[in-house]
């Protein structure tokens, strides 16, 4: 939560781009991560620790579902039946209209990556849970598959619209995408380059759809 409070701090108070900042303080807390674990893996956790989400408590559904689902339901309310995720909508569309509107930009922009390093600690917790093992590059690809998981469900850089739903629709696409891969005994140096083709064509994809959206407008303005 300490990285959130800071990512949303350079944001939001000293306005350094948003892909700046989250690099920047992603390189900060690999960096911690190397020194605090020495370089080394830290495995052997307890086994109340891995049943988190290697266990089962309900109708034998692995504990690790029934959390996503939880984490995808919270969200999923936040962004589409409160006031708050309404305005994280406004805020995406245009910055300056909702603060001339009175909503507190700088404060919410605050909250979203608090809630954002909250998820990510959790993610964290769930993954040395399942592996049984801390490893400091542990995150691998994951930086950039989040961002493609967005891209490719409809989330624009800029913001403004999308859905969790369709983040969760682009992050099973990737999934999909790996692991079918793999079960094809296709090279893992070819995955990063099949996601980035993936990510392109969803952009192109977004891009011509909204073209001709505008030109049948046109079309039918002259009808």
């Amino acid at each position: 939560m300490g990285f959130g409070i800071s990512n949303g701090l350079l944001i939001s108070k000293i306005k350094i781009e948003p892909y700046i900042a989250t690099f920047s303080i992603d390189f900060i807390a690999l960096g911690l991560a190397y020194v605090v674990c020495n370089g080394k893996y830290i495995y052997g956790f307890p086994a109340g620790f891995r049943s988190l989400t290697n266990g089962s408590l309900i109708f034998g559904f692995p504990n690790i579902a029934l959390i996503t689902m939880a984490v995808f339901v919270l969200l999923y309310i936040l962004t589409r039946k409160t006031t708050y995720g309404r305005g994280l909508y406004s805020i995406g569309h245009n910055k300056e209209v909702a603060r001339l509107s009175g909503m507190k930009v700088d404060q919410i922009l605050l909250s979203v990556y608090v809630i954002n390093g909250v998820l990510a600690a959790l993610t964290g917790v769930l993954y040395l849970s399942r592996l049984n093992a801390a490893d400091p590059s542990i995150k691998g690809s994951l930086t950039m598959d989040s961002i493609a998981a967005a891209l490719i469900g409809g989330i624009p850089f800029g913001g403004g619209k999308g859905s969790v739903l369709n983040t969760v629709v682009g992050a099973l696409i990737i999934i999909f995408i790996r692991n079918g891969m793999n079960i094809m005994n296709i090279s893992t140096n070819w995955q990063s380059a099949v996601v980035g083709f993936v990510i392109l064509f969803s952009i192109l994809y977004e891009i011509l759809l909204k073209k001709l959206m505008i030109a049948l407008g046109k079309k039918k303005e002259y009808m």
